[in-house]
């Protein structure tokens, strides 16, 4: 520090260059305090103002959590998952039905019946309640009855869970009568489509030797 009881403001340096300009570290002269005048190095002036500033930003922070602390974010109500049966549920119209032998090693293993046996007639109707739990089921047309044409139905699981989605056929509305079952080989989703697999096994045996894929799109008017 340096005394002045004038209180001038004066610029000092330890180093003066011949050009008369200031070099190196060069001291910055404030106005007075009771007659002393304090010099300050460009250094401390540029981390007092960074401490200022990252005082200032931690602050906004703090502030900033705290009013976000105040408010919950409304996310909407929930909504339940869509099952399996509400994108089953209606009128569907057979597209084609194939024919497979599920034994050949060679050869032709499938054949498409859609044009033969009045197929094209085919059309099969998934009932529902007010809750999407299935309910009765029908087929009309005049194609073969390769499976039984009325009753009730459900599935072995109403979500994708991994397994094979397996509908089952009951003759009671109970459904303590099972009476056949179609494993559904496509879900109604991105594409409208239904399909239906039916397989023929010997009895005693799970191996199928014969199966018949239904393919079905929606009704329409």
């Amino acid at each position: 520090m340096i005394k002045d009881s004038s209180c001038s403001i004066r610029e000092l340096s330890t180093k003066m260059a011949v050009s008369g300009k200031y070099s190196g570290d060069t001291a910055y002269q404030t106005p007075c305090v009771y007659g002393v005048i304090v010099h300050s190095h460009p250094t401390t002036i540029i981390s007092m103002k960074m401490r200022s500033i990252i005082k200032g930003v931690g602050i906004g922070l703090f502030l900033t959590t705290m009013l976000y602390g105040c408010f919950s974010p409304e996310d909407g109500s929930f909504v339940e998952p869509i099952t399996r049966y509400e994108k089953m549920k209606g009128s569907w119209t057979l597209t084609d039905v194939v024919q497979a032998d599920e034994q050949a090693t060679s050869g032709v293993t499938e054949l498409s019946l859609y044009g033969k046996f009045d197929f094209a007639t085919m059309k099969i109707k998934l009932n529902e309640d007010e809750s999407n739990n299935p309910t009765s089921f029908e087929v009309t047309g005049d194609a073969p009855q390769l499976f039984v044409q009325k009753g009730y139905w459900d599935l072995n699981s109403a979500f994708a869970d991994g397994e094979a989605a397996i509908m089952n056929l009951y003759s009671d509305e109970a459904k303590s009568q099972k009476i056949g079952q179609l494993e559904v080989t496509n879900v109604p989703g991105g594409t409208p489509s239904l399909a239906l697999k039916l397989s023929r096994s010997v009895v005693g045996s799970s191996v199928p030797f014969l199966s018949y894929t239904f393919t079905f799109s929606p009704e329409t008017n």
